[in-house]
């Protein structure tokens, strides 16, 4: 009985020595863990200190806590709200062969202009369209068409200019055989649309398959309004991550420059005085526009530079030439219609600019919480 006491003892010490054992390797473990936890934030801070420079500090630009938006599902009820506009942006025209010509229609025309059996300078025209009555063609040309009919073909009489450019017939009475092929009209959208209507009216086969066109358009547009919203919301959290240490007074002063020329612009493109404009943004001295410039100018150039510093210690730099994909994509993502619209209101530093600042915008968007 005894025996049977002792080994229980000694089993009960060596599960004891046992657990020690365990609990020590478990507790060397945490520490290697900790300690490489720590190596991991030394390192992580070093490249925060990385971004750093003369002019701003970057505490964080990893792991930021972004409120992320999710893209809006495309249900087909807006789809089918949607179809009404869709199809008043495709600005549908038909050609009207029926209607007599009035002034104010749009029409399509074409004319072979004599003098004593023989033609001149600009005196045979195919497919041109105009519309009466805003002074595109001459006034007296214009009277003759009125009231016919499209298809009709008859003559048109006039003296033309004294400056013509043909000197042979320049204030001389000449004849035009005239023929409206046409008059442009407007579609009206009808209450309900048929497939007819669609096959008619547009490239589609079908109003089901112009629905599929009107969803996967409004998807895309649904995604990049997302991207949009995020990339503005990771600039904003990242610029409450960076302090500004001074301020570069060149690039300062170039900014400041911009916004009041741009602002110079609108007063021009108003009717207004420089004075009247700023005065009816709110501004009633001098001093008090010139500080709301500064403060405008302060906040882009600190945007800018946080941009500029990560951009530089993550190797997202701009490359000097884009692809016409990559320009294609930038215009869609900047709200315009075509890339030559984009470049006839941004400089290409304005361009590289942004596309820099959508480069980082990503990079916050794919390391953060």
């Amino acid at each position: 009985m005894l025996n049977n006491s002792n080994k229980r003892t000694r089993r009960t010490k060596k599960e004891l020595q046992h657990r020690k054992q365990i609990a020590m390797v478990v507790g060397i473990l945490l520490l290697v863990i900790l300690i490489a936890l720590g190596v991991l934030k030394m390192i992580s801070l070093w490249k925060y200190k990385s971004c750093n420079n003369n002019y701003i500090s970057i505490s964080q630009y990893k792991s930021l806590k972004i409120p992320k938006t999710q893209t809006d599902e495309v249900t087909d009820d807006l789809v089918d709200f949607s179809l009404a506009q869709y199809l008043q942006n495709e600005n549908l025209k038909q050609h009207d062969t029926q209607s007599q010509i009035k002034e104010g229609d749009t029409v399509c025309l074409s004319y072979t202009g004599r003098y004593n059996g023989s033609s001149f300078r600009n005196s045979d025209v195919k497919g041109l369209v105009i519309t009466l009555g805003n002074g595109s063609i001459d006034e007296n040309f214009e009277k003759q068409i009125l009231g016919h009919k499209p298809e009709e073909i008859f003559d048109v009489k006039m003296t033309l200019p004294d400056n013509y450019s043909d000197n042979f017939v320049a204030g001389k009475e000449v004849t035009f055989n005239v023929q409206v092929e046409y008059i442009l009209k407007s579609v009206e959208i009808p209450n309900v649309v048929t497939d007819d209507f669609i096959q008619q009216h547009t490239k589609y086969s079908s109003l089901a398959q112009y629905k599929r066109h009107i969803k996967k358009d409004l998807k895309t547009k649904a995604k990049l309004q997302t991207e949009q919203t995020n990339r503005k919301k990771a600039i904003e959290v990242l610029l409450k991550h960076t302090k500004v240490k001074k301020y570069p007074n060149k690039e300062l002063k170039e900014i400041e420059n911009i916004l009041i020329v741009n602002d110079n612009s609108n007063a021009l493109y108003s009717g207004v005085s420089e004075s009247e404009y700023k005065n009816n943004m709110g501004y009633k001295t001098e001093e008090d526009y010139n500080a709301h410039i500064k403060a405008l100018a302060q906040e882009q150039l600190k945007e800018r530079l946080a941009v500029d510093a990560i951009a530089k210690a993550n190797a997202l730099e701009v490359p000097n030439t884009f692809t016409e994909k990559e320009e294609a994509k930038l215009a869609r993502e900047s709200g315009f219609s075509t890339v030559e619209e984009m470049k006839a209101k941004m400089v290409r530093n304005e361009i590289r600019l942004t596309i820099k600042k959508f480069y980082v915008a990503d990079y916050l968007l794919k390391h953060s919480k």
